[in-house]
Parts: C-alpha cells; structure tokens; sequence
C-alpha cells in the first residue's frame, strides 16, 4: 500500500469511528457533572463498605480507601424523579464515588454496544472518539496523547484532559477517563474521574489503583 492510501484508509477508519452511532450517543455521557446526574455534595446517600457489584453487565468495584465513598444511585435516582428532574444520566452509570475533602468525583458507565458493524468496535477506535467527545465541552483544552493502561486484568486506554468547561462552572477542571471494551459481549466501560486540576497529581494514584482492582 503506497503512502497515499494508506492516509486515505487512516482517514476513513477515523470518519467511521467518529461518525455517532444511536448506541454511543446512548452510552457515553462526556461529563459526570453535566450528565443529567445530580450534582455532588457531602449530603448525598451513600452506601456502606468497600466493594459494590453490577450483575448487567457484570462489574465489581472495590474503593482506594476510605476517603472515597459509594454514593447509592438508587435512592438519588428517586430523589431526581420525585422532584421532577431529569434522570437520563442514571441509564448507563453502574457506579459513583465521592471524595469530599478534594470535593472530587469518579463515574463508571457500562452498556453494550449493540450496533451492526461490520467489524468489532475496537477499544483503540472508542478512546478516539471519547477523547474527541472530551475535548469538545473544554475552552482551550490542554489533552495529554492517550496511552495504554491496565483496566483490571484487560488493557484499556487513559485519557488526561484539562481546562476550563465550555458550560457551566467556569473554575478549571481536570478529567481523567479510562476506557476499555469487552470484546466477547461487546460491553463498554468508562472510568472517569473529575476534580480540581491542583487535585489530579495525588488522585491519579487512586485512580490508578482503582481500575487496578476493578473485575471487568
């Protein structure tokens, strides 16, 4: 293959990917905090002990410490729905933690990406077009070049953005959003996590470790 086509096919694999499928629109929510999930704050419910599990799709989580705490989505999904608000963002999040001190926040998502393709949705391809997803809801984003990372016993891909949101609060934000795709049933999981950026040095070690204990 000459030089040519070979960026004519890395374009065209990048135009595929990157074109929005109803499954991917479904799925992945760009912000936890602008996801149709209600804000954080130290009075949300949270739920005991250090592990959580999903059946569909299976997942297990463990916390870093005891700083971090499981936030029980149940009874905040109902809280949303009595008061009338918006709870889209409940879909796909599997699990969520609060650090309070470090006013600090991790998502996990999970679906199953249930389009017809012609080939398996790559993980490599995803962490594309999450990246681009990211970027897009920052002024002047500052995004580091993706690398691989361990995602329980899988490999997935970790993306570091940082800037200042497009909407809502303008106080500068840091993301750091791990994907990864089970292959054999297709299921997609994101780990994300949101804080200050002055809080992303000593969080990335939690973060880390997090994914490190995640059963995916």
């Amino acid at each position: 293959m000459t030089a040519p086509e070979v960026r004519s096919a890395r374009l065209s694999e990048r135009r595929r990917w990157l074109s929005v499928s109803t499954s991917l629109v479904l799925g992945l929510l760009i912000l936890g905090s602008s996801s149709g999930v209600a804000s954080a704050d130290d009075d949300m419910p949270f739920l005991k002990g250090d592990v959580q599990k999903c059946d569909a799709p299976t997942m297990h989580l463990k916390r870093p410490h005891d700083g971090w705490q499981f936030v029980d989505l149940v009874k905040m999904r109902r809280k949303a729905e009595g008061a009338g608000e918006d709870t889209k963002g409940y879909k796909t999040l599997r699990f969520r933690l609060w650090f309070g001190s470090k006013r600090a926040e991790a998502f996990v998502w999970s679906w199953v990406d249930e389009e017809n393709r012609e080939q398996p949705l790559a993980t490599d391809a995803f962490a594309m077009f999450k990246a681009a997803q990211l970027k897009a809801a920052f002024v002047k984003p500052k995004l580091k070049k993706p690398k691989l990372v361990k995602f329980g016993k899988r490999t997935g891909v970790l993306i570091s953005i940082q800037g200042t949101l497009a909407a809502g609060t303008k106080k500068p934000h840091a993301i750091l959003s791990a994907v990864c795709i089970r292959a054999e049933d297709k299921t997609i999981a994101v780990i994300q996590l949101e804080c200050a950026p002055k809080h992303l040095k000593s969080l990335k070690k939690d973060f880390l470790k997090l994914l490190k204990q995640l059963k995916f």
